[in-house]
């Protein structure tokens, strides 16, 4: 926690600490709650060559720590994650490089994982508002966690460039800012 009076933080603590690589970790908070994220190699392979994946889960309380939690594992190279956290719980969206070298996207919520429509090349996974986005194929796309399908946010005309966009709110208006590349260069949009 952050100590304003000595200008310092107190009570650090390690949220792993073992012998294996523990990586990509991702921060979610609802208020008071805090939940952190992370990919774990069992053969600690950072570069998706060897060993399996494992994402995991931990709530950190104010009095302290608690265990892990596995969530999902797979033999596919996990490439990015990303989490978020409302009135129902942690959920969390993840790209995986599966054995033919396509990017598939998952979602994670209520201990289910589901399979999301994506064509291979999604990028900047971010959560905000109660929703996850991502950038794919000059698109932005939204996915609201549970729901059935994915939603386009800004269509491939746009050809919105990778992981340049940012979503911003001041609470009753909401915007997506992005960089857009076209015959002229770049524009911010």
């Amino acid at each position: 926690s952050w100590d304003a009076e000595t200008g310092a933080f107190t009570n650090q603590m390690y949220v792993t600490d073992n012998d294996l690589v523990d990586m990509m970790p991702t921060v979610a908070m609802d208020g008071e709650n805090i939940s952190v994220s992370w990919v774990r190699n069992d053969a600690n392979n950072l570069v998706g060559t060897d060993g399996n994946y494992q994402i995991y889960q931990t709530a950190i309380p104010a009095d302290g720590y608690q265990p892990e939690k596995l969530l999902y594992s797979t033999e596919d190279y996990v490439v990015e994650i990303a989490s978020g956290m409302d009135d129902e719980g942690v959920h969390l969206i993840f790209a995986s490089m599966n054995e033919s070298g396509t990017v598939d996207l998952y979602g994670f919520s209520g201990n289910e994982t589901n399979k999301l429509v994506s064509s291979g090349n999604p990028a900047g996974l971010s959560y905000a508002d109660g929703m996850f986005l991502w950038q794919e194929d000059g698109s932005i796309y939204s996915y609201v966690p549970g729901a059935a399908k994915v939603n386009v946010l800004i269509g491939s005309e746009t050809a919105a460039v990778s992981s340049s966009y940012e979503y911003v709110t001041n609470g009753t208006e909401a915007a997506v800012v992005w960089t857009d590349m076209n015959e002229n260069g770049y524009q911010v949009n």
